[in-house]
């Protein structure tokens, strides 16, 4: 864990005084609180019924802190895009034990960590394995949309909401946890359409794509498709960071 906070320390923190460095590599604070507040909404296909779901993130903060322009880190959780004991374990959500110790760890070093949920459900049992792949990666994609939504949303606060967190936009990162490191790299790295056109990507019938931008909406998902509401549009999506633990990259 202190390796990894390293790495964040001389990646993503700017140059700051020795005073602050020891912050962010130790842990100085005892006392962590968390709040659940929405970040957006979006459809999901995890019933087998397309409908709106609320996009919910969990926020840590160290209790008795004065800092105001804090570096954010959004971790999203593991479970192989399926829910706990649909995916085969206990993890799966907010509540997975290790997305809660490494979000209060990066709280008690003087970081805003988020716990981010994201969209669910895939067809691991299909029998076609075309709809096996291409369900899998259209979770995927779902998960890098919500991920730039949660970013964008935690912008959208200092803008709209006078900083409540007291974040800095301008630091953000990403720390992936099992799948979450899946969609942690896949945030940081998937910007160009031709990138999900490689023939491993395509249907081996059809030979058509296996995302479909008119349904699912674009990598951001600021632009409607059948199955994409946007949020926050107008705000960036970008962040500076991604560290992935465990995960994958498709």
């Amino acid at each position: 864990m202190k390796n990894v906070l390293l790495i964040l320390l001389s990646l993503f923190i700017s140059v700051v005084a020795t005073e602050a460095q020891v912050r962010y590599l130790e842990p100085v604070f005892e006392e962590v609180s968390v709040q659940r507040e929405e970040y957006g909404s979006n459809i999901s296909i995890l019933t087998g019924q397309p409908m709106e779901t609320p996009l919910i993130m969990d926020v840590y903060q160290p209790v008795g802190d004065t800092e105001t322009d804090r570096p954010v880190i959004v971790v999203p959780h593991t479970g192989s895009f399926l829910p706990p004991i649909f995916n085969g374990t206990t993890s799966g959500d907010l509540g997975d034990s290790t997305l809660v110790e490494v979000c209060t760890r990066l709280a008690q070093r003087g970081y805003v960590a988020v716990g981010m949920s994201y969209r669910l459900g895939w067809q691991p049992e299909a029998a076609d394995p075309n709809v096996r792949k291409g369900s899998l990666l259209q979770a995927v994609y779902r998960s890098v949309q919500d991920s730039r939504t949660c970013v964008r949303n935690l912008r959208r606060t200092v803008d709209e909401e006078n900083n409540p967190l007291g974040i800095d936009p301008d630091r953000i990162g990403m720390f992936g946890i099992g799948s979450g490191g899946y969609v942690s790299y896949a945030a940081g790295c998937l910007d160009e359409y031709s990138e999900v056109l490689l023939d491993k990507f395509l249907d081996s019938q059809t030979n058509l794509p296996l995302i479909d931008t008119t349904i699912l909406g674009n990598f951001d998902a600021t632009v409607a498709g059948a199955l994409c509401i946007p949020n926050h549009v107008g705000y960036d999506s970008d962040f500076d960071i991604a560290v992935n633990i465990g995960g994958a990259l498709g």
